[in-house]
């Protein structure tokens, strides 16, 4: 059932605290966009004459825009301070004159997911270059925008609800059974390679409550292992 209030002939105080007493229980769905109701609630506080009312008038009238118009009670209240200051209730969104227009189009969301599936998730600059090469060293014609891509915008690409629709990064969940092995002691296992340097430290011991010498050995893997 749908229930029309019209409240146009409510314009005194004690109305507007009858209607909320009657009202009070329902749950009220209005009517029209926000720009209606805006422009709804400035009629109502100019037909209540909000500017002459007390504080406690004014919390009636705030009570009675919250439930009818289906703000909230800090949305109602910015409205009213506008009201106040002779403000537009709500400003219309447009488009500021001097925005960038869209440069990369589905069809370059689609060629990038195709060189990540190829070549995997890379870093922002190595992707760069891939894109770069695929233009001017293969002479690819859907690069020829993605060419011209920084490295921080790739991310902004890829951050994007579009891209991410394309390609997905998914990685499995680690095994608590093969943990990393962080601070294990082990000797390095260099395969008699040189190059790789064994430290080991050798504590001299203590002398009557006196902290001893620890001497520290660093030494070629592959020299010790002939030694």
């Amino acid at each position: 059932m749908i229930i029309s209030l019209d409240e146009s002939r409510i314009r005194t105080i004690e109305q507007v605290r009858a209607v909320l007493d009657g009202t009070g229980t329902l749950d009220l769905a209005p009517a029209g966009d926000r720009y209606t109701r805006y422009g709804w609630m400035a009629t109502v506080l100019a037909r209540l004459s909000y500017r002459q009312l007390k504080r406690s008038g004014r919390g009636w009238v705030r009570r009675f825009l919250q439930h009818l118009s289906g703000f909230s009670r800090a949305q109602v209240g910015r409205a009213m301070q506008r009201w106040l200051t002779s403000k537009p209730l709500c400003l219309a969104r447009r488009r500021p004159s001097n925005a960038f227009a869209r440069r990369y189009t589905e069809a370059d969301l689609d060629a990038l997911a195709e060189v990540e599936q190829e070549y995997g998730r890379l870093s922002g600059l190595a992707t760069v270059v891939v894109l770069r090469r695929m233009y001017r060293e293969h002479g690819d014609e859907r690069f020829v925008r993605l060419q011209h891509v920084s490295s921080s915008h790739l991310y902004n690409l890829r951050r994007s609800a579009s891209y991410q629709l394309r390609h997905t990064v998914r990685t499995k969940t680690r095994s608590n059974r093969k943990a990393a092995a962080i601070a294990v002691r082990r000797a390095p296992a260099p395969d008699n390679r040189p190059g790789f340097i064994r430290i080991d430290s050798v504590h001299q011991g203590d002398f009557r409550g006196r902290w001893g010498v620890y001497h520290i050995n660093a030494v070629d893997c592959a020299t010790q292992c002939r030694s």
